[in-house]
């Protein structure tokens, strides 16, 4: 995995972080004009390799108060895989101390089960995306962009990465692929007019998570989710900030 990290714009010593986990074939590249006044940001991007040392969490729970976690596409499924593993290495110190300064984690486009029919990309287009890179890398950033205005723009902050490289790390996702969720999820972002992560089966599991998670509550539930009009790749508006997602988190 890859870690960037971009300073907040008012160039003080921060004390809250997003940590901001991409969806396969990223790079820092897509974000960098992310920045936040209040907010560092960690991106973490390239999943070919899963393993993660317990220092990198740990000196971040050393530097920061507040943690909050954003990801996107596959990433939603990774977050949790990295936080299962951190807490089942790391010591009961390590758990406390990030309990209690994990603050918001928020979904985008995609679930805790990212390969599957009912709650994730459907098996066989997954297999196929695989079957069909590299050359197919172009049809997949246009579905992604939703159209050819919004993928104009992305091709302006491209990742600077191969398609043989986003291939290996989609196989390697998909050899890493097991059910797991540690996280307390806040909000679940879903693109309505989202051609990768079908919206559906967002909101099947959303819904189905809420139920599970909150079979008692009463309105408004400590978890929400958020229907908008929009493609995958939600991040190519002037002015798009992650911290705007924040509104209406309990």
């Amino acid at each position: 995995m890859n870690f960037y990290t971009i300073h907040n714009t008012n160039r003080q010593n921060c004390k809250k972080l997003i940590l901001f986990f991409a969806g396969w074939g990223m790079d820092e590249q897509p974000f960098l004009n992310l920045a936040e006044a209040e907010y560092d940001i960690i991106i973490i991007s390239n999943y070919s390799n899963l393993n993660i040392q317990t220092t990198i969490i740990d000196s971040l729970l050393n530097e920061y108060n507040e943690i909050n976690i954003v990801a996107w596409s596959m990433g939603v499924w990774v977050a949790g895989h990295v936080l299962n593993s951190y807490l089942s290495s790391s010591t009961n110190t390590g758990n406390i101390k990030l309990n209690s300064k994990l603050n918001l984690c928020i979904a985008i486009n995609g679930t805790p089960m990212p390969i599957s029919d009912e709650y994730g990309i459907p098996t066989a287009i997954f297999n196929g995306t695989i079957d069909t890179l590299p050359q197919s890398i172009e049809k997949f950033n246009l579905r992604m962009c939703g159209s050819k205005t919004v993928y104009s723009q992305f091709k302006s902050v491209e990742p600077k990465r191969t398609a043989e490289d986003k291939k290996d790390e989609l196989i390697a996702l998909k050899e890493s692929f097991t059910i797991c969720n540690t996280l307390k999820w806040t909000k679940a972002v879903v693109a309505k007019n989202d051609r990768i992560f079908p919206p559906e089966n967002q909101l099947r599991y959303w819904r189905e998570y809420l139920k599970k998670e909150y079979p008692q509550a009463e309105k408004p539930t400590p978890f929400a989710i958020d229907e908008i009009d929009a493609p995958h790749y939600v991040f190519y508006s002037d002015g798009f900030k992650l911290s705007q997602l924040f509104a209406g988190c309990c």
